[in-house]
């Protein structure tokens, strides 16, 4: 399982930006979408997590880390930014 872990980690974070990109298209919208996208991303984390060392682990801790300070950091631009009376 250890050294699957790291390949379904990617995996998880490839599903849980797919709801992002369905937002595009406001047809395809759901009240699920942000669900999944975070069930997927935790289940990711943890997988990541007990992953072996080794080029799937690396991959999928740097995805993890790209998505989450993209997102820290477009809410810090909405709050600066956008944040009118």
């Amino acid at each position: 399982m250890k050294k699957r872990a790291g390949m379904l980690s990617v995996v998880f974070v490839i599903i849980s930006l797919i709801p992002f990109f369905l937002t595009l298209y406001p047809e395809a919208f759901s009240e699920y979408l942000f669900l999944i996208s975070v069930i997927s991303y935790f289940i990711a984390i943890i997988f990541a997590l007990i992953a072996e060392k080794g080029v799937w682990k690396v991959a999928a801790i740097t995805l993890l880390v790209i998505i989450t300070v993209a997102l820290i950091a477009f809410y810090a631009f909405m709050g600066i930014f956008w944040n009118q009376p």
